[in-house]
């Protein structure tokens, strides 16, 4: 069965509510990709980076095809229709350890993040849970 390398940033972390998702999929190591992160007030919204050199962190996991199914599903992707979607599932490139840098899965906020509020970056890069910074603030 085909591995996928899948970033999770959010709700799909370790410790947090659908970490179960993943099932035994095994973790590859902590990472960062290029990105921004918005606070929806239920879970966090990653972009591409609003600013050159914006960081998200989280985790880097090897799924296998129906793993990768189940997260879709958790993350509300519509293949037919990904404007309709909640995220969509995209390929980026992530810092995993020791200059590794693979593509990987990364789920991207499909929706509009203009009454989002930013999330403040912490030591270089975004992380969730995270504290909020108002986004009218961020991009003056």
């Amino acid at each position: 069965m085909k591995k996928n390398l899948v970033f999770v940033y959010g709700t799909l972390m370790t410790g947090n509510p659908l970490h179960g998702a993943l099932g035994d999929s095994e973790f590859v190591g902590e990472a960062s990709v290029y990105g921004t992160l918005f606070d929806t007030g239920h879970y966090p919204a990653l972009t591409p980076p609003v600013r050159a050199g914006d960081r998200v962190r989280g985790e880097v996991y090897e799924v296998d095809d129906s793993t990768l199914a189940v997260l879709d599903r958790c993350e509300g992707v519509n293949e037919r229709h990904p404007e309709r979607g909640l995220y969509k599932r995209v390929e980026r490139m992530a810092v995993v350890w020791l200059g590794w840098c693979p593509l990987v899965w990364v789920y991207e906020y499909a929706r509009p993040v203009d009454d989002l509020e930013l999330v403040l970056q912490r030591d270089g890069a975004y992380t969730w849970p995270c504290e909020r910074w108002p986004l009218n603030e961020a991009r003056s």
